[in-house]
Parts: C-alpha cells; sequence; structure tokens
C-alpha cells in the first residue's frame, strides 16, 4: 500500500476504482484489511466488478468475505524463509511451529500456482527462492543464507560499494 507502481500501473486505491479496466486481482498477504482500509462498500462493490479475486492470506478479513477464492498462507511464525526489512537488512525467519490446517508458506502456494500455469518453478525449500533472488537482483548478488545467519546482513544501496552485502548487522 506504499509501493509505488511503475509507468502504466495502478496504486491500490486506483485499482478498486470502478471503471479501472481491471478483470482480476491476485492479492497477496498484508496485514490490513483492505475493508477497513478503502471502506467495505467500496471492496465489494470492485470485487463484485471483477471476474476473479483471489486472496492469499494468513488471516481472515472482512476483504475475504468479497473474494472469489481464498488460498490459505502460513503466518510469519509458520515459516522458513527471508525478508528484508526498510533498513535494507535481510533477515532469517525460522519456524516456531508448523503450518496450521491446509495453511502454506506463500512460496510453496505460488509455485503450486504457477505449475497450474504450466511453469516448472524447480523451488523445493525457502533457500532455493533465496538463492533465485540473489542470482537475478544485483543487489542481492552476494547474499546466502550462511552470510545471513542469526543476526542478518544490511544490503549495499551506494553504487560505489561492491554489489551485494555491506556490513554485518550486529
Amino acid at each position: 500500500m506504499g509501493v509505488q507502481p511503475g509507468p502504466g500501473g495502478l496504486t491500490a486505491p486506483q485499482m478498486l476504482d470502478a471503471g479501472n479496466g481491471l478483470k482480476g486481482l491476485y492479492i497477496l498477504g498484508g496485514r490490513a484489511d483492505l475493508a477497513e482500509t478503502f471502506g467495505r462498500e467500496k471492496v465489494r462493490e470492485a470485487f463484485s466488478q471483477m471476474d476473479l479475486v483471489v486472496l492469499q492470506v494468513s488471516n481472515l478479513t472482512e476483504a475475504c468475505r468479497y473474494a472469489h477464492v481464498l488460498l490459505p498462507g502460513a503466518t510469519f511464525a509458520e515459516i522458513e524463509g527471508t525478508f528484508t526489512n526498510y533498513a535494507s537488512r535481510v533477515q532469517r525467519l525460522n519456524r516456531a511451529f508448523d503450518p496450521r490446517g491446509e495453511s502454506l508458506p506463500d512460496w510453496t502456494i505460488l509455485k503450486k500456482v504457477a505449475t497450474a500455469m504450466g511453469q516448472a518453478w524447480s523451488y523445493e525449500h525457502a533457500e532455493d527462492v533465496m538463492m533465485d533472488i540473489a542470482a537475478t537482483i544485483p543487489q542481492y548478488s552476494r547474499v546466502t543464507y550462511p552470510r545471513i545467519g542469526d543476526l542478518g546482513v544490511r544490503l549495499t544501496v551506494n553504487e560505489s560499494q561492491e554489489s551485494g552485502v555491506g556490513e554485518k548487522v550486529w
């Protein structure tokens, strides 16, 4: 909701405006309830005008009532993986307990969707996703699970520095 779209893209409020031409939305995660943020009636109306609205979330929200498909994502305490915070620090997530019910880590759900759409994603573990990110995005090129360790690493954001990992975050 704070991310700026690229050229020709729409902001979150614009995606919910009538007449924007969108036929569907796939919304992954998010802590805030769209209906609470933008208004229940606006979300209900926007979703009702679309052919398909998929919500991949870990918690039921008001907006879930209006989606066509709900995919149960695991919570942060149920997954292994990494996240990058606002200070450009990459940190590990260590699972505290197994996902409940039918919930799965987001990357696993996305892999299943990709497979259903004919794509052959080879990820078997969250670390595989991190390795793909490191191979694709220059700022992550030196990020590995061993380097992240228990304390995290800060990405290099100054182009005059070597691409990849900056100082160790203690």
